[in-house]
């Protein structure tokens, strides 16, 4: 349960490397994943929960919020070092 609505919330999140997509669009991901990657009850259960609560998708972090914080408005996700380099 917990895999499939990381997924639908990273999907439905902008990123510093990527926009969002939109709530159907995830879904879409979610259904094609449904029984290889992700269990087809739990996929079935967070569809209908969207459907009949809606989703809002948090708000992407201020500029302010991101000031001191170096490594998250430098990131280059070709840089296979970056987790080391956080990490330290």
């Amino acid at each position: 349960m917990i895999g499939v609505a990381d997924a639908f919330d990273s999907m439905t999140s902008t990123r510093s490397y990527r926009s969002a997509r939109t709530v159907e669009a995830a879904i879409e991901e979610l259904q094609k994943c449904k029984g290889t990657q992700f269990d087809p009850d739990m996929v079935d259960a967070l569809i209908a929960a969207v459907r009949e609560q809606g989703w809002t998708p948090a708000a992407p972090p201020t500029a302010e919020q991101l000031q001191g914080h170096s490594s998250i408005t430098t990131y280059d996700d070709d840089d296979p070092m970056l987790a080391r380099r956080l990490l330290r």
